[in-house]
């Protein structure tokens, strides 16, 4: 997504601005908008920056190295298999962003300042959660039925749901997905949901004592007025989602539950999109009755 560009008039010169800033005009449109993605969600790599943007992974990688190799962006590799590069910001990138920020109200990353010290854990979480948004944006946009509306980090989604008057709601991600029935009549169905991932690999954690595993405290936040089709819980595992169900159902939650487990989704091949999702109509039998993410449409 470009930057705007100011007016000749409102325009600043490379020497109106420090060492290591640099300019929407110098980096170009492609350059801009890689910049500004890489600074709203924190860690992402270049497959993920490719298929947000729309780009070729050649081109990405293009765009990645050289936004790399002008000191606006750190680039890190992944300890797994895949080795991937992963880019976030660099302090001359922050700078550039705060730049930019002060010339285009329309620009609103609310946490950058925290992007230079991220809290422990956070970039690995982070990760996760841009991985889940790119799989569901990548399978509509491979099969040619959906598209991801919408796609807001953790900062403005809990601003979002403060926005409905959720101030006690809390979530990692919100995201609208528009799928595109296959009739003749040609009908959209759109799922709003919230993501919640529900998962830890610290040894001997108990969800009673942790805020982010425990539904009775990510679930008390939510009522009826939210306008929202589904929140989706991503757990350990089966018994979790089980666990997770059973409260929803137990204490009457006023917003749809649909469960699935960190398993499930890295071997389904449609990722978040496929049938891997349980509701509380799976109560005790988690593990069947699954639906598509475009199942979990309130018009469903």
């Amino acid at each position: 997504m470009p930057v705007r560009r100011l007016p000749p008039s409102e325009r600043l010169s490379p020497g109106d601005v420090p060492p290591g800033v640099f300019l929407p005009q110098q980096l170009g449109a492609a350059g801009s908008a890689v910049l500004r993605l890489v600074a709203e969600y924190g860690v992402l790599d270049t497959d993920q920056v490719a298929v947000a943007l729309g780009m070729s992974r050649p081109t990405a990688h293009r765009r990645l190295t050289a936004l790399t190799d002008s000191g606006l962006l750190y680039r890190s590799r992944e300890n797994s298999r895949s080795h991937r590069n992963r880019y976030e910001l660099a302090p001359d990138g922050l700078a550039t962003m705060a730049v930019w920020m002060s010339r285009d109200r329309r620009l609103h990353l609310p946490d950058l300042a925290q992007r230079a010290h991220p809290l422990p854990g956070g970039r690995g979480k982070q990760d996760v959660i841009n991985r889940f948004f790119l799989a569901v944006a990548e399978h509509g946009r491979r099969a040619g039925t959906g598209v991801l509306h919408r796609w807001l980090h953790r900062v403005d989604a809990n601003r979002w749901l403060a926005d409905q008057g959720l101030r006690n709601a809390r979530c990692d991600g919100y995201g609208v997905y528009v799928t595109l029935d296959d009739d003749a009549a040609g009908t959209a169905a759109a799922v709003a949901f919230t993501l919640h991932w529900a998962v830890t690999h610290t040894p001997g954690d108990d969800p009673r004592g942790n805020p982010a595993l425990d539904p009775a405290v990510i679930l008390a936040g939510y009522d009826r007025s939210v306008r929202l089709d589904v929140a989706l819980v991503v757990t350990a595992g089966i018994t979790e989602e089980a666990d997770w169900l059973a409260y929803a159902v137990a204490h009457a939650v006023p917003v749809r539950i649909a469960t699935t487990s960190e398993d499930l989704l890295r071997i389904e091949p449609d990722g978040p999109a496929g049938p891997i999702w349980a509701t509380a109509n799976s109560v005790g039998d988690a593990g069947s009755h699954r639906v598509r993410l475009s199942g979990l449409s309130s018009g469903r």
